[in-house]
């Protein structure tokens, strides 16, 4: 695996001729500027101004990270159903930017339930941008670029992160020096405090003078987050759209938030996979490929038949009741249907063992199940990379054998 790292050479410049990668980093960048900086700020704003908890004032981010479930969810379910993406990108950065500007009109008598209404706004535009722009990505790369697209789209976003934050900082202590600085007489010294406590101990009318300054050093901040999100919408009406397959339209709200790693175009298949799989009523694809080859098994016959299979064909059968959680008499009778179709036998110490026939027969759904999964990852030409034939085929026959238990009553 660690050839397969050093053969993927971190955003080759091809993928900067992909329009819909450039465009999807760029948004995933301000996205980052606008997301860590809101995280950064609303806090510090509710522990000074407000007066809450550190505890409460993460707490009061509640709804942000509420917005961004809902709309995640809800538009991952739409794309699934309809393979279409754009429109996303477009009303998230507008919603995103709607809560910027709310959040610019913060002010010392801003009630909290409404700053975290204002947050709210946000996540709802956010959980539509963040993981459709990795969908995106990964259906307009190729192949070989699968791993290091996937991983540069949230790149971009954490490197947006480090910048926002660094400019809003700047902006912010600049601000709040400038207008400390104008409502203190000549000549008094600035307050030094800057912790919540610190400054809730201020004489009262110092105290007024910092909160009114802080706020209005805050205002600048979020009006620049505001002027970059307008610039992130503006982007996202670039945004091409090629339908996705089906092997990019299960949701992932764990791609919302996922951080840069390292994962080869193999490594990043193999999650694709797993979580379309997922997604997919695993028996009713098992009952369609014994009905393609007219195997005449019930679900709890099956099962047996495959749990078998996934120990190598071989198995006591004190553990095979065990696993089956039946009486023996129950596991007895499947035992003899199996058999008297040709498909198990019984060693002399009791073991059962798949037949020639039964090993064929597990080889032949095992391709079936294999030839599905390669529609589902079409898009990235599988035929054209001996590693990913050789995944499809060990992916194949471990979803088989790893079918979930049902009753044999």
């Amino acid at each position: 695996m660690a050839e397969g790292r050093a053969k993927e050479p971190i955003l080759p410049p091809l993928l900067f001729r992909n329009r819909i990668f450039v465009v999807s980093a760029s948004v995933s960048f301000i996205v980052g500027v606008a997301m860590f900086g809101a995280i950064t700020y609303m806090p510090v704003y509710l522990q000074v101004v407000k007066g809450i908890s550190p505890s409460e004032a993460g707490m009061a981010l509640t709804p942000m990270m509420g917005g961004v479930l809902i709309t995640s969810i809800a538009s991952g379910q739409i794309i699934s159903r309809t393979g279409r993406y754009r429109i996303f990108p477009i009303l998230g950065t507008a919603i995103m930017t709607l809560g910027l500007w709310l959040l610019s009109m913060l002010d010392v008598h801003t009630d909290t339930w409404i700053a975290s209404a204002f947050t709210l706004v946000l996540g709802l535009g956010l959980g539509m941008v963040m993981q459709v722009l990795v969908l995106a990505v990964q259906n307009a790369v190729d192949y070989r670029d699968l791993g290091t697209a996937t991983s540069g789209a949230t790149l971009f976003r954490s490197i947006g992160g480090s910048i926002g934050v660094s400019i809003f900082g700047a902006i912010f202590a600049a601000g709040l020096a400038s207008e400390l600085a104008g409502h203190l007489p000549a000549g008094e010294p600035l307050p030094t405090a800057t912790d919540a406590a610190s400054i809730a101990a201020l004489p009262p009318g110092m105290r007024s003078v910092y909160l009114e300054s802080f706020v209005a050093a805050l205002h600048p901040v979020f009006v620049a987050a505001t002027a970059v999100g307008l610039v992130a919408f503006a982007l996202t009406w670039l945004l091409q759209e090629i339908e996705l397959r089906e092997s990019t339209r299960a949701e992932n709200i764990g791609e919302s938030f996922a951080m840069p790693h390292q994962a080869t175009s193999l490594e990043e298949l193999e999650v694709i996979i797993a979580r379309v799989t997922r997604h997919e009523h695993r028996w009713e694809a098992i009952e369609r490929i014994a009905a393609s080859l007219k195997l005449d098994l019930r679900p709890d016959e099956m099962w047996m038949f495959l749990h078998l299979a996934r120990r190598d064909g071989s198995m006591p059968a004190t553990e095979l009741t065990a696993d089956a959680d039946a009486s023996e008499e129950e596991v007895a009778r499947l035992i003899e249907n199996l058999a008297s179709r040709n498909m198990t036998s019984r060693e002399t110490d009791g073991s059962l063992n798949l037949t020639e026939e039964g090993r064929a027969t597990f080889e032949h759904m095992a391709a079936k199940y294999r030839a599905r999964l390669q529609e589902i990852v079409e898009r990235w030409s599988p035929e054209d990379h001996p590693e990913v034939r050789t995944m499809l085929t060990a992916f194949s026959r471990q979803l088989l054998a790893q079918m979930p238990r049902v009753s044999t009553s």
